[in-house]
């Protein structure tokens, strides 16, 4: 990403929660919500395991959110990046697949972090089976996270236990 841009302005509405507009008036709420469920077989971890989720506001902005908007990359970017920077926790990201447009998300998500400007932090993807489904699933850590190989090793139990 051009080091020129700059993040949209976020407005947290409470924690853990950040508005965000863009350019073209799309609305978002990004947030991070406690993934400890699908971790409770690892308690030492669980309770430091978030879920990262992206919502557009208005479902008719679905048309004019096709593309790349690289603000609003480096605005998530900085989220998660902020969030992880305590080297506490995780952050894993699970792509919906109710509009079959969740390869083209994930692609687009994980190559955020794929960048060599990124190499504070650590990703790792997989494939989460849930409810009878799969889903595209990525891990996200700072690379001096303590438990760091716990947090991988449990993801990578968890993607294993996903049919193939």
């Amino acid at each position: 990403m051009a080091t020129s841009l700059q993040p949209y302005k976020t407005t947290l509405l409470k924690p853990g929660y950040h508005y965000i507009i863009t350019d073209k008036d799309i609305e978002y709420v990004c947030f991070f919500a406690l993934f400890d469920y699908f971790f409770k077989d690892y308690p030492s971890i669980a309770s430091k395991v978030f879920a990262f989720n992206i919502e557009l506001l208005n479902k008719n902005d679905i048309e004019n959110q096709k593309g790349t908007d690289k603000r609003l990359a480096l605005t998530i970017v900085s989220l998660i990046k902020e969030f992880l920077s305590s080297k506490i926790n995780a952050v894993v990201y699970v792509c919906d697949n109710t509009d079959e447009r969740h390869a083209v998300r994930f692609r687009k998500f994980t190559t955020w972090f794929d960048s060599p400007n990124e190499s504070d932090f650590i990703q790792v993807t997989g494939y989460l089976n849930a409810y009878g489904a799969e889903y595209y699933s990525a891990l996200l850590l700072h690379k001096d996270n303590k438990l760091k190989n716990s947090f991988i090793r449990a993801f990578q139990e968890l993607n294993n236990q996903a049919p193939k």
